[in-house]
């Protein structure tokens, strides 16, 4: 779903999207950003320790953008890993699995439902907003 806020600051940036990723998932690597690949997008593409791949994508996307997402990279995985694998030598398991991460945005009860049954392996980063005197932050 589309922000609410039309506060600038409210968006999910680069910066932010990063930070967030860092914070929760401290021992990814970042491998890509912004990858189209056959039609889809992801905003980050990482993997952890174990040679898994994290595909992220923002949660402002809104529900049809993060939903496609997830389907795309359910859809396109056998090819994406190859492809992975072979720009990615050591770092990429060859027989690795692919979890989603969706990072802000409002992940409501319908999207996770359609969610758990496109991908079964979906997570969800929060951002959770903070306020320092009079300054508004996430």
């Amino acid at each position: 779903m589309p922000s609410s806020s039309s506060d600038p600051s409210a968006r999910l940036d680069d910066a932010r999207l990063v930070a967030a990723l860092a914070r929760a998932l401290p021992a990814l690597e970042l491998l890509e950003a912004d990858l189209e690949f056959d039609g889809a997008t992801f905003d980050r593409v990482g993997v952890d320790r174990t040679g898994r791949v994290w595909l992220a994508v923002r949660g402002d996307r809104g529900e049809a953008g993060v939903l496609e997402a997830a389907v795309d990279a359910r859809a396109l995985w056998d090819t994406l890993r190859a492809w992975l694998t072979q720009r990615h030598p050591g770092r990429v398991e060859a027989g690795a699995s692919v979890s989603v991460v969706v990072v802000g945005g409002d992940v409501g009860a319908r999207l996770a439902r359609r969610l758990e049954a496109v991908a079964t392996d979906c997570w969800r980063i929060d951002l959770r907003r903070v306020s320092s005197g009079s300054v508004p932050g996430r």
